[in-house]
This record gives C-alpha cells, sequence and structure tokens, in this order.
C-alpha cells in the first residue's frame, strides 16, 4: 500500500516543479545567431537588438555558444570581443574581451549536450531603465579564421529578481 501511494506521488511532484519553473519571467531575451558551416571567419560580426525593456531594473547578460561534435571545435577556449551601446548602459560603447572555456586541461568537453555542446556564462551585469534598450556587437578574436567547430552564438538577458 504505502509502494503504491509513493508511485502515485511522484508525478505530482514533477508536475509542480515544471509549474514551479514554467512560471518564472525572469529571461527577457534570448537569440542566437547561425553561423556558416565552413566556419566563423574574424570579420563576421554578430548583432544583436534588444529593443524596449518593459521593467526597470538590473539584468544579468549571458554570453552563449554552441559547439558540434560532427564538426569538432579544436581549442580548449575561445575568446570574444563583446561591445555594447544603447540607452541607459553604463559605459556606452565598451568593449569586453571574454574568455570561454569549452575543455578541461584534459580535454574533456565541459558543455552541455550530447552531440551539440552548449556552453553558457555570465558577461556582465548592468541596470536598464524601463524602455530602455541595447545593441550588441560579437566577434571572435581567435587567430585561425575561418574558425571550424562553433554552430551559433547567442545572448540572454535575465532580470534579477
Amino acid at each position: 500500500m504505502k509502494q503504491a501511494r509513493r508511485n502515485n506521488l511522484w508525478p505530482a511532484l514533477l508536475l509542480w516543479a515544471l509549474l514551479l519553473t514554467a512560471c518564472r519571467e525572469a529571461t527577457v531575451y534570448t537569440d542566437y545567431r547561425d553561423l556558416p558551416a565552413e566556419g566563423w571567419r574574424a570579420a563576421d560580426t554578430l548583432q544583436f537588438s534588444v529593443d524596449s525593456i518593459a521593467a526597470p531594473g538590473t539584468y544579468v547578460l549571458h554570453l552563449g555558444l554552441r559547439t558540434s561534435s560532427a564538426h569538432p571545435y579544436p581549442y580548449r577556449s575561445i575568446t570574444l570581443a563583446m561591445q555594447r551601446t544603447g540607452s541607459g548602459l553604463p559605459a556606452a560603447g565598451r568593449c569586453d574581451t571574454i574568455t570561454m572555456a569549452l575543455a578541461t586541461p584534459g580535454g574533456d568537453i565541459s558543455g552541455r549536450g550530447v552531440s551539440t555542446y552548449e556552453y553558457v556564462q555570465p558577461a556582465d551585469t548592468f541596470h536598464l531603465p524601463a524602455g530602455g534598450h541595447c545593441h550588441l556587437r560579437i566577434y571572435h578574436l581567435m587567430r585561425r579564421t575561418p574558425l571550424p567547430g562553433v554552430i551559433n552564438v547567442g545572448v540572454e538577458l535575465e532580470r534579477m529578481e
């Protein structure tokens, strides 16, 4: 009898957990740009525009990158430049250099996934006013061009609670 009651409890707990995560509306912007199959050229600058923030607050900008096992990325890390401009941004127009670790020193992939590996890391935190917007430009700073193995790059903007 206790076993039957426990088995009936799991679906209810799972539904409750899904409802809690589904109601979270902290992410206000997510966008990824696909890269050419032949590789990411140094001159290929990816542009993202976040239009009109509804609520003022502190936001965390996450940088995302995906690689594929079909076309392996040849290095353990990647260095990117990210330039941001927009209304209400402190130090607008500044260019940050971001290094993302994609593998351990032993060569083990550190991303999430099976055949497509995803890497997401915080890139910046800033305050945006209501109605504020920002524009981001991202390009790689690696010597090899085209840079193989990166299939897309994206940004996520999340409001801190």
